[in-house]
C-alpha cells in the first residue's frame, strides 16, 4: 500500500507540473524502482537508471537529442557515484555537501559541451536553491493547493508569501552574479578532450585503494599539449554562418575578429544573431568583436543586431548606409561610413573597403559595404547586396582589386547582381551563396548558378553545406563545410 501510494503521489506530483519529458522520466524510473519492489527483485540505482534509459529511449527516441535528457541521466550518474563514494553513511549534512560538490565538479564537461561555459556560482547557488525549492517553495505551493477553499483575500496574502519567498532566491543568485560568480564562457573544446577530462576528475575523485589516483597524471600530457590549430600572424580564417534568408560572416585573425552583418531579426525577439553569431563567437573564445559591419540596413543583413547592440556597445561599427542604420537603431552613438574608411592591416592580414562613396540618391543595396580581406595573393571578397550598377562601377574605379581567391555572392544570387563582368573581374576559385533553404525568392537563381558554374569555380549554398569556413595562409585557401565535416543522418 506504501508503494501504490507513493506511486499514486509520483504520478500527480508529474501531472500537476505538465508531465512534460522530465516528469515523464522521472516518473518512468519511479515506475522501475516500485515495480522491483513488487517483484521482489534485487536492484540498485545504477540498475534503475540503466533499465529506465533503456525504456525511454525506446518509448521516446528523439528524447537523446533533447538537452534536459542528457541534464538528468548526467544528475542521476553523477548521485550513484555520489553513493558510492559515501559508503560509510555520513550525516545529512554532508552528504548535500559532497554531492553539491560533485555536481558542480563533475558537470564541468557536460557544461562546456551543450552550454560552452562554466558557471563558478553552481556550488553556491545549488547548496541554497535545492533544498530551499525542495522544502519550502513546493511544499508550501502543495499546502496552498489543499486550501483553495479559504476566501480569496487569505489565498492572495498566502500566495504573496510565496512570491516574497522566491523574489528572495532570485535576490540572492542575482548578488551571487553581481558579485564576480558569472558564467565563464568557454572557447571550443574537442569532444575527446571533454571526455579525458571527465575521467581525469572521476579518476581524482575515487576513493582510496580502489584504484590508483595516479592514472589521473598520464591524462595531463594530451590535455596540456595536444592544442588545436591557433591562428598565427598572417593567417585568416573565415565563416560564413547560416542565418538562413541573410548573411552572417566572421573573420578572425591571429589576435583580432570582425563581425560583417548579423543575419535577419527584428525588435520582438526574432534574432539570428543572438542565436547564430553569438554562440559562435562563444564557441571561438571571442568575447567581443574588434569591429563590426552592417553592410546595410536590410532586415536580413542587420535584423540579427537588434538583440546584440548593448552587448557590444562601444565598439567600432562601419555601414555603408549610415542615415538608414542610425534611424533603425537610435541608440547606437557612432557609425562610420565604410566608403570613407582607409585600409588596415591585422597580424599582417589586410583589411580594406572598395569603392567610392555611393550618392545618397543610390539604393541601399548599392551603398552596401564591400570588404575586401588579403594575405599576398590570396583574398575574401564579402560583397553586401550590390547590384548590376554598383558592379560595374566598381570595375570602372579598379577591376584589378575586385580580383580574390573566394567571393561572397552579392545579392543572395539575385537576378539583379553578378553580372558577366564582374564573375570575370573577381575570377574566384571558390563561390559561397548565402542562402535561406526553399527561401520564397528562389534564391540562388538557376541563371546565376549557371553563370557563375561555367568558370569552373567550386560553388557553395549556406542552406545545402552549413556553415562555410575559409582558411587562408600566404599560400593558400582551404574550405571547410560543416555538415561534410559534422554529418548527421538527415543531411
Amino acid at each position: 500500500m506504501a508503494l501504490l501510494l507513493a506511486w499514486i503521489g509520483g504520478l500527480i506530483y508529474s501531472l500537476l507540473s505538465g508531465l512534460d519529458l522530465p516528469a515523464q522520466r522521472a516518473l518512468l524510473m519511479l515506475t522501475v524502482v516500485i515495480l522491483s519492489f513488487f517483484i521482489r527483485s534485487s536492484f540498485n540505482l545504477l540498475h534503475s537508471i540503466n533499465t529506465v534509459l533503456v525504456l525511454v529511449v525506446i518509448i521516446y527516441p528523439l528524447a537523446v537529442l533533447a538537452e534536459s535528457f542528457w541534464l538528468t541521466i548526467s544528475a542521476l550518474m553523477i548521485i550513484a557515484f555520489g553513493a558510492f563514494i559515501l559508503q560509510q553513511q555520513p550525516s545529512r549534512i554532508k552528504q548535500l555537501l559532497v554531492i553539491q560538490l560533485l555536481f558542480s565538479i563533475l558537470f564541468i564537461p557536460l557544461s562546456i559541451f551543450i552550454f560552452g561555459q562554466i558557471h563558478s556560482a553552481s556550488i553556491a547557488a545549488n547548496l541554497i536553491a535545492v533544498p530551499f525549492i525542495s522544502f519550502i517553495i513546493v511544499p508550501l505551493n502543495f499546502i496552498l493547493l489543499t486550501l483553495f477553499w479559504l476566501p480569496q483575500p487569505v489565498l492572495q496574502l498566502l500566495y504573496a508569501l510565496v512570491d516574497y519567498l522566491l523574489e528572495l532566491l532570485m535576490s540572492y543568485l542575482n548578488w551571487l552574479q553581481n558579485n564576480g560568480l558569472n558564467a565563464i564562457e568557454v572557447a571550443e573544446i574537442e569532444e575527446w578532450k571533454l571526455i579525458l577530462i571527465l575521467i581525469f576528475i572521476v579518476l581524482l575523485l575515487m576513493p582510496r585503494g580502489f584504484i590508483s589516483r595516479a592514472m589521473a597524471l598520464f591524462l595531463l600530457p594530451p590535455l596540456v599539449f595536444w592544442n588545436q590549430h591557433q591562428l598565427t600572424a598572417k593567417e585568416l580564417k573565415m565563416t560564413v554562418l547560416d542565418v538562413g534568408m541573410g548573411t552572417a560572416v566572421i573573420l578572425q585573425t591571429a589576435h583580432h575578429s570582425l563581425v560583417y552583418d548579423f543575419g535577419p531579426g527584428n525588435e520582438q525577439g526574432y534574432s539570428l544573431g543572438l542565436w547564430a553569431v553569438l554562440p559562435y563567437m562563444h564557441n571561438q573564445g571571442i568575447d567581443k568583436p574588434h569591429r563590426i559591419v552592417i553592410s546595410h540596413a536590410d532586415q536580413d543583413h542587420s535584423g540579427g543586431f537588434y538583440a546584440l547592440q548593448q552587448k557590444y556597445e562601444g565598439i567600432p561599427l562601419f555601414s555603408g548606409t549610415v542615415p538608414e542604420v542610425k534611424h533603425k537603431f537610435p541608440e547606437l552613438q557612432s557609425i562610420k561610413d565604410c566608403h570613407l574608411t582607409k585600409s588596415w592591416m591585422w597580424d599582417g592580414v589586410k583589411f580594406e573597403f572598395i569603392g567610392k562613396q555611393p550618392e545618397q540618391s543610390v539604393s541601399e543595396n548599392n551603398r552596401s559595404c564591400v570588404l575586401k580581406v588579403s594575405l599576398n595573393e590570396n583574398s575574401v571578397l564579402i560583397s553586401g547586396d550590390i547590384e548590376f550598377d554598383q558592379e560595374i562601377q566598381l570595375i570602372k574605379e579598379n577591376p584589378e582589386i575586385l580580383r580574390a581567391t573566394v567571393l561572397v555572392v552579392p545579392h543572395h544570387g539575385s537576378e539583379t547582381s553578378s553580372s558577366e563582368a564582374f564573375i570575370k573581374a573577381v575570377d574566384a576559385d571558390g563561390i559561397i551563396f548565402t542562402t535561406g533553404y526553399l527561401n520564397r525568392w528562389k534564391f540562388p537563381r538557376s541563371k546565376i548558378v549557371q553563370r557563375y558554374a561555367k568558370t569552373g569555380a567550386q560553388l557553395m549554398q549556406t542552406d545545402k553545406t552549413g556553415a562555410i569556413q575559409v582558411y587562408c595562409s600566404e599560400v593558400d585557401c582551404k574550405i571547410k563545410k560543416f555538415r561534410h565535416q559534422h554529418p548527421r543522418l538527415w543531411y
